[in-house]
C-alpha cells in the first residue's frame, strides 16, 4: 500500500487485505500521507503558499493541507497530503524550481514512522490495524472475528 519511488524512503504498508488495500490507496477516503522533504535550499513564503493553494500538474492541481519548517532545518519543511499520485511531491517542487535532495513518507494515516530504522519492518497492533479499518468504514478486525 503506498509505493515508493526508489529515491524515496518511509513507510510502506504490507498487507494480504486487498478491500484495505485498495481503500487505502483509493483518494475519496482521503488518507493522509506526511513527508519530510529536504530541498536545496530554504523555501520562500510564496512557494510554501503555492503549495497550499495547489501547484498545477499535467495530470491536476497539487497541493499539501498542511507545511511546517523543520525547526533546525530551513531547508526541511514536513507536507501533509491527501493525494498519492505518482511522484507527486518531486513533480510539485520540480515546477516550483526546487530540488529535492530527501523524500522520507513519515506518516500514513494514523501511522507514524518514529523509531523504525531504514529497512526494518513490525508487524501492526491490532488497535492500529483496527484503526486503518475504521478510517475507510471497513468493519474492525474484532467484528470480523465474531462473524
Amino acid at each position: 500500500v503506498g509505493r515508493l519511488d526508489r529515491n524515496t524512503t518511509g513507510l510502506i504498508l504490507l498487507t494480504n487485505d486487498g478491500d484495505l488495500a485498495n481503500r487505502l490507496m483509493h483518494p475519496s477516503y482521503k488518507v493522509r500521507k506526511v513527508y519530510d522533504v529536504e530541498t536545496d535550499r530554504m523555501l520562500t513564503d510564496e512557494e510554501l503558499g503555492k503549495i497550499r493553494t495547489g501547484i498545477p500538474l499535467e495530470d491536476g492541481p497539487a497541493r499539501a493541507y498542511r507545511i511546517s519548517r523543520h525547526p533546525q532545518y530551513l531547508n526541511v519543511v514536513t507536507l501533509s497530503m491527501h493525494e498519492g499520485r505518482n511522484r507527486i511531491v518531486r513533480r510539485m517542487m520540480e515546477t516550483l524550481g526546487v530540488e529535492v535532495l530527501s523524500l522520507d513518507r513519515v506518516g500514513y494515516g494514523p501511522l507514524q514512522k518514529k523509531g523504525l530504522r531504514v529497512g526494518r519492518w513490525r508487524n501492526l497492533r491490532k488497535s492500529e490495524i483496527n484503526e486503518l479499518r475504521k478510517m475507510v468504514r471497513l468493519l474492525s478486525m474484532d467484528h470480523l472475528s465474531r462473524s
